[in-house]
């Protein structure tokens, strides 16, 4: 029988992966930097949307670099199209 798509697992990561995964890691970077400059903000006074908007920062990228790690360091299948046929 004809295989069009091979779906075995790739064990080597690719580039795409990689960068995703940096990319990931700068996101985890950014919730902490943010998370401490709203810890900061917070001592003084907590009803000023600067120290809203750096909440916000810090939720939003942990869920992306949570995302994105999951997305970098997945094993995901070649979807590579075999151009043999038996």
């Amino acid at each position: 029988m004809h295989k069009l798509f091979n779906f075995e697992p790739n064990n080597k990561p690719k580039a795409g992966q990689k960068i995703t995964l940096i990319i990931a890691y700068i996101c985890y970077l950014g919730a902490v930097f943010s998370a401490g400059v709203s810890y900061y903000l917070g001592r003084e006074d907590t009803y000023t949307p600067v120290f809203a908007s750096f909440i916000a920062i810090t939720v939003f990228c942990i869920c992306v670099g949570f995302l994105l790690h999951i997305l970098g360091s997945g094993n995901l299948p070649s979807l590579k199209v075999d151009d043999k046929i038996e």
